[in-house]
């Protein structure tokens, strides 16, 4: 599975940019997870553990 990780507020990247590099993907098996908030892992260990719980699903 290609897992592809977006922080909803990061102010350098769009919503509408993040889903459209998701959908350049080919494969059938991919997702895409918003993750709440500006830049994940920006030093916040909530963010990191929710991150990392995401990765290990």
């Amino acid at each position: 599975c290609r897992l592809e990780l977006y922080g909803t507020e990061d102010v350098g990247v769009f919503p509408s940019d993040a889903r459209g590099i998701f959908n350049l993907v080919a494969s059938e098996d991919k997702e895409l997870r918003m993750i709440p908030g500006g830049y994940f892992l920006n030093g916040s260990q909530a963010e990191l553990d929710l991150v990392t719980s995401i990765i290990c699903e």
